[in-house]
């Protein structure tokens, strides 16, 4: 049985990855259409629907076709970074250009985050 609980639970994680997606993007200086792909990662990307994703603003609105799935991203990256040294190069390589963004701390984190509660 479906509880308002349950919706809730819902509103509210689709609220925080929607807003975490929109500040990164914003981070970035791109826009969704400027995404090549969309890169979808461990359980998360295993069972979630990109058509009902997409249909409650859970992924920014993008044509379905660049949403992919790549299975266990971080245990993948590890073992190539760790048996294949030439990707192991390419992983120092991009180590440093890499940005930690908190997207909770930033000034409009809070009225996105209230926007991103409705379906």
């Amino acid at each position: 049985m479906l509880t308002q609980r349950d919706i809730r639970e819902l509103q509210l994680a689709k609220a925080a990855i929607a807003t975490a997606i929109g500040l990164l993007l914003q981070s970035a200086g791109l826009g969704p259409g400027e995404l090549e792909h969309l890169y979808l990662a461990g359980a998360f990307g295993q069972y979630i629907s990109p058509e009902s994703a997409l249909r409650i603003g859970l992924l920014p609105r993008i044509d379905l076709e660049r949403i992919k799935f790549i299975g266990n991203a971080a245990c993948a990256g590890a073992e190539m970074g760790l048996i294949n040294t030439g990707q192991r190069w390419r992983i120092e390589a991009l180590a440093p250009r890499v940005e930690y963004v908190e997207v909770a701390a930033a000034p409009d984190f809070q009225d996105l985050f209230a926007e991103n509660l409705l379906f």
